[in-house]
C-alpha cells in the first residue's frame, strides 16, 4: 500500500487480517492521516444513528475505547452522526493494530515512480535515506490520496486548474483545551439562531431549531456548527474580526482535557498537488487558526457574561 492515511491503514489491516504479507509505505513520520487531526470520523453511522461499518473501523474504535480515548458516537444535529475519539489515543490504537496483524512499515519513504507492463503495475520505485529501492508485490493499492501510484503507472486524470470552482478549498484543523463544554452547550440551547441545525430531513425529523439545540445540550458533548449567518459570527466577520467563512465546526476530542477540535479555515484556488502553492498557503492558514481561536475565546467571554446576567454565576478557568 502506498500512503499511510486512513485508507492506507484500513487497506493494510484488511489485507493482513486476510493472511497477506503486507507492506505499508508512507512519506511522513506516522500512520493515521486525518484520523489523527481530531476531526470526528463520519460515514460510520447513517442519518438515523445506526452503525453501517464493522471490520477494521470497529476494531479501531474498540481499541481506542480500551485505551480510554473513545468519546462516542454523536450527532451534530445539522447533517450527520460522527464517531469522536481522542487523536492522541488514536495514534496508539493505530500502531497496536498494525503490530497485532504484523503489517510491515516503511516510513520516511517517498514514491518516485512506477514500472508498468501491459497496463499493470510491475514495481514501485521509492526513495529514503538508504537510497533508491524497487518494491515488487503481487498486488499494489494506491492510497496516496492523489492517485500518485496510478499516475506514475500511466493513468490519466482530469487536470486541476487553480481557479476551478470545483477544487476543494484547503483547510487545517486545530484543537483547544480547557473548554467549559457545559457552558458551550448551554449557550447553544439559549441561542440556536447562531447554529446550523436540521439541514438534513433525517436529522431534523420535524423538530424546530430550538428542539435541535435542546438535543445538543441533552447529548452533553459540544458537537456543533456555528454559522456565518448567525448574529455571533456574522457580526465578527462584518467587523473584520473574523475572516469570511461559512461555519465554525466544534467537535469533542477529550473529556479529560476538556478539549475540542475546531475547523473553519479555508483558502480557495489552491491545487493540492502543487507543492509550491500548497506550501505557500500554510502561513495564511495558520493566521486563520489564530484568528478563529481568538474569536472562540471571545465567544467564551460572551457566554460567561450571558450566564452572569441570568443570575447563574459559574466558575471558569
Amino acid at each position: 500500500m502506498l500512503g499511510g492515511g486512513a485508507s492506507g491503514l484500513a487497506a493494510a489491516l484488511a489485507a493482513a487480517r486476510s493472511g497477506a504479507r503486507t507492506l505499508l509505505v508512507e512519506a511522513g513520520t506516522i500512520i493515521g492521516g486525518e484520523l489523527l487531526t481530531g476531526m470526528a470520523i463520519d460515514g460510520a453511522l447513517n442519518g438515523r444513528g445506526q452503525w453501517v461499518v464493522g471490520g477494521v473501523a470497529r476494531e479501531l474504535f474498540d481499541e481506542c475505547e480500551r485505551l480510554g480515548g473513545y468519546v462516542g458516537a454523536l450527532c451534530d444535529w445539522r447533517l450527520i452522526w460522527y464517531v469522536c475519539v481522542d487523536p492522541e489515543v488514536m495514534k496508539l490504537a493505530v500502531y497496536r493494530l498494525l503490530s497485532r496483524y504484523k503489517v510491515d512499515l516503511l516510513l520516511h519513504t517517498f514514491a518516485t515512480g512506477a514500472t508498468a507492463r501491459n497496463g499493470q503495475v510491475a514495481s514501485l520505485h521509492v526513495l529514503n535515506k538508504r537510497g533508491p529501492m524497487e518494491l515488487k508485490a503481487k498486488v499494489y493499492i494506491d492510497c496516496s490520496g492523489d492517485g500518485d501510484l496510478a499516475m506514475m503507472a500511466g493513468a490519466t486524470a482530469l487536470p486541476a486548474e487553480a481557479r476551478h470552482p470545483g477544487l476543494q478549498p484547503v483547510s487545517i484543523m486545530f484543537r483547544m483545551a480547557g473548554v467549559d463544554t457545559q457552558a458551550l452547550t448551554d449557550f447553544v440551547r439559549r441561542h440556536p439562531e447562531n447554529c446550523a441545525l436540521g439541514e438534513s430531513d433525517a436529522i431534523r425529523g420535524g423538530r424546530t431549531d430550538q428542539e435541535c439545540a435542546d438535543e445538543i445540550h441533552r447529548q452533553g458533548q459540544p458537537s456543533v456548527f456555528f454559522k456565518s449567518g448567525g448574529p455571533l459570527l456574522k457580526g465578527a466577520i462584518e467587523r473584520g474580526e473574523m475572516y469570511p467563512t461559512a461555519l465554525i465546526m466544534i467537535q469533542p476530542t477529550s473529556t479529560k482535557r476538556r478539549e475540542v477540535c475546531l475547523n473553519s479555515t479555508r483558502i480557495g484556488g489552491v491545487d493540492g498537488t502543487d507543492a509550491d502553492s500548497l506550501s505557500a498557503a500554510m502561513g495564511q492558514l495558520l493566521d486563520q487558526v489564530w484568528q478563529c481561536a481568538e474569536i472562540a475565546k471571545a465567544g467564551s467571554r460572551l457566554r460567561r457574561r450571558s450566564l452572569q446576567r441570568r443570575g447563574k454565576p459559574r466558575r471558569y478557568p
